[in-house]
């Protein structure tokens, strides 16, 4: 009863073969289609590249015949010269137009469209030639002329047969030749990505590696940075640090000092210039250095201050004889100034200088003589460069994954595309493998 209200049951669709092949298999099938294809071509077209060769040669047989016809009627002598020179330049444009048809050696699927687009070619100059000259050359020549065109229009009937037997194959062939270059970019994206995947997993390997390495060389600083040879180097480098402030202390003093009796120095310049109060050159120097660079005047002269000091005595003189003029009150400070420098303060700085001078380079050659701060120094280095490194390969890696990822989208989508086309040419439903 249902089966009569709602009609027979359906039959289900015919099961389609599925057939799985490797890509180098697809394409050897692809192949055989191919050539077989080629090879029904060839016998195809045989018999139609065979009737144009012999038309050509019966157009250039007929031009010769042309070329050697006479006529018996008299006309007039510009026309029986013109008409002449129309046959002339006809039969040599026919002439160059068939030796110009490149005839195929051999019949394949590329002499074929090489023969076609020759054949084109040939037969357009036939038609210029005719349309140029033709009406010219048959006031003369007429009938020999029909032999010609009757041949020249059998050709253009042939070229357009061999035309559309052409675009028709052309188009079955050339979809055979896209899905073998698909199939081939197919095999070279496949190997392009197994190198990608390979330099991937070459570069995964050098970052844990390097990975490996720097936790390595970080356990192995911290572990020389809390050493007992560290704490020593830094409590050397604390010690030099502390010379350090006594000598910009002494400099700091002694420019000081220098610097305070600044006023009577230039009015001792002055003396000078005037020629009330010679100086020898090196007095000289020294006071324009006491006026100008103060520690410069300490630390140039010799350990026991000689010159600045015979220097600093004239200058006391110059006061106390009053060549030099100044106030009671600034008179008396600055010669209690001078007094203390004479009386031993600026020398006791200057050996103070020398003296943590010399401290300082000791202490600076055994600071960088420290075998640990060398190996901290080395450490430090390579674990700069080993750092670069991993933070480079973890940018190529970055960049290489985003490469694979879409090459990987690309093979899918190729693969398919490869499937659907091979399957419509064999007949079966294709899988690759």
């Amino acid at each position: 009863m249902f089966r009569r209200i709602f009609g027979k049951k359906p039959k289900p669709p015919p099961s389609v073969e599925v057939k799985e092949l490797s890509l180098d298999s697809i394409e050897e099938e692809i192949k055989k289609l191919k050539d077989a294809k080629l090879g029904v071509v060839k016998e195809e077209m045989r018999p139609l590249v065979e009737e144009i060769t012999r038309l050509c040669e019966d157009i250039r047989a007929s031009a010769k015949i042309l070329a050697q016809a006479e006529v018996s009627k008299e006309v007039y002598v510009g026309l029986d010269k013109s008409s002449r020179e129309a046959r002339r330049l006809f039969v040599d444009k026919v002439t160059r137009a068939i030796e110009s048809l490149e005839r195929p050696r051999e019949l394949t699927w590329q002499s074929l469209l090489a023969f076609g687009d020759s054949l084109n070619r040939t037969i357009n100059l036939l038609t210029g030639a005719g349309v140029i000259h033709g009406r010219y050359a048959s006031v003369l020549f007429g009938q020999h002329l029909q032999y010609v065109y009757q041949s020249i229009r059998k050709l253009q009937d042939l070229g357009t047969q061999f035309r559309a037997a052409i675009e028709i194959k052309k188009d079955e062939v050339q979809l055979l030749d896209e899905t073998s270059a698909q199939i081939t970019h197919q095999k070279d994206t496949t190997q392009r990505i197994a190198n990608l995947l390979s330099q991937k997993q070459a570069l995964e390997n050098r970052a844990k590696s390097l990975e490996s390495h720097l936790e390595a060389e970080a356990v192995e600083y911290d572990k020389l940075t809390s050493s007992q040879e560290m704490k020593d180097a830094e409590k050397i480098n604390h010690e030099l640090g502390q010379i350090m402030q006594k000598i910009a202390r002494s400099k700091g003093e002694a420019a000081s000092a220098i610097s305070s009796l600044q006023r009577p120095f230039k009015k001792m310049k002055k003396l000078a210039l005037d020629g009330k109060h010679p100086l020898s050159r090196e007095k000289s120097k020294m006071l324009d250095l006491c006026i100008d660079e103060p520690l410069g005047a300490f630390l140039s002269d010799q350990g026991d201050l000689p010159i600045l000091t015979v220097l600093i005595q004239e200058l006391k003189g110059a006061v106390d004889e009053e060549q030099i003029e100044l106030n009671p009150k600034e008179r008396r400070k600055r010669l209690e100034q001078i007094q203390s420098m004479l009386g031993g303060e600026l020398l006791e700085l200057r050996r103070e200088y020398d003296k943590t001078s010399a401290e300082k380079a000791e202490k600076e050659q055994e600071y960088m003589n420290s075998p640990v701060l060398k190996q901290k120094a080395e450490l430090e280095k390579s674990l700069k460069i080993h750092r670069s490194e991993l933070e480079k390969i973890q940018s190529d890696l970055k960049v290489l994954s985003a490469d694979i990822e879409k090459i990987e989208e690309e093979i899918v989508q190729s693969k398919s595309k490869i499937e659907n086309e091979a399957s419509k040419f064999l007949g079966v439903k294709l899988k690759i493998i």
